[in-house]
């Protein structure tokens, strides 16, 4: 928010990276009207920023928040706690896929080069109407169920698929999920980012760019070494320099 302030104060745009994960759980399709149910620390600390930028925006500040879906795909510094991202890895290293849940929940996904595009396009918008502009950022199409896309990897990698309803403590054991359900489950509506932005239609099927994603990490020889390596999860990477006192409880460097 100190960092919002400043952009206000020297006419500058500010852009928020939200999550849809803000809707938490609903049997019907979320849009930006819709009332949110957080369900984590994660998810309630951006409608928190969210409602801040809202009470902060005037006829010359015009915040965007983009509410994105569970990303995935290829990068230089690849996350291996997003769902897709893991379930490739997992399959490609230990040549099956492990579910920690029954695999029936609802996800919406977005791939890192479609985030890139958002990001950009808001940039170069000519959004001034003094409101905060919230946005969900993604594809209709890609309102999947987990299981669903444990399977399009199982074909893609030729891999079994099996449950894992323990709480064993490895990284990638989801901590958000309990007795072999995932709370979070919600199908997003994107027609108001895709009507603002038509550059924003989807170029390829998730499946493709599964597909290219496994042709990567396959390049990289990667193996259970990297899987359980703490670097490539946020949450684990957190708390690792807060052991090693790099970080102090306010995550503040030290």
């Amino acid at each position: 928010m100190r960092i919002a302030k400043i952009c206000k104060k020297n006419k500058i745009k500010f852009i928020f990276p939200s999550s849809c994960s803000v809707y938490g759980y609903g049997k019907k399709e979320f849009n930006e009207k819709s009332k949110t149910f957080p369900l984590t620390n994660y998810s309630k600390n951006k409608i928190e920023i969210e409602k801040a930028l809202s009470k902060l925006a005037c006829r010359n500040f015009s915040p965007i928040a983009l509410r994105f879906s569970t990303v995935f795909g290829f990068s230089p510094r690849i996350r291996l706690d997003l769902v897709i991202n893991m379930l490739s890895m997992l399959a490609i290293t230990t040549k099956k896929i492990i579910l920690n849940s029954n695999g029936l929940a609802w996800r919406p996904h977005i791939n890192i080069n479609d985030v890139c595009l958002a990001f950009y396009l808001s940039i170069v918008s000519d959004i001034e109407n003094g409101k905060l502009n919230i946005f969900n950022v993604g594809h209709n199409k890609n309102n999947i169920r987990i299981i669903d896309i444990a399977k399009i990897i199982s074909k893609l990698t030729k891999t079994r698929i099996y449950y894992k309803f323990d709480k064993k403590k490895s990284l990638i054991y989801d901590r958000n999920i309990k007795n072999g359900a995932d709370k979070r489950s919600y199908k997003v509506n994107f027609l108001k980012f895709n009507n603002k932005f038509p550059q924003f239609k989807q170029k390829n099927n998730i499946k493709l760019e599964i597909k290219f994603l496994i042709k990567k990490l396959k390049k990289l020889k990667v193996n259970e070494k990297t899987l359980n390596n703490y670097k490539f999860y946020r949450l684990q990477k957190m708390e690792f320099l807060l052991k090693n006192k790099r970080l102090n409880n306010n995550l503040y460097w030290l």
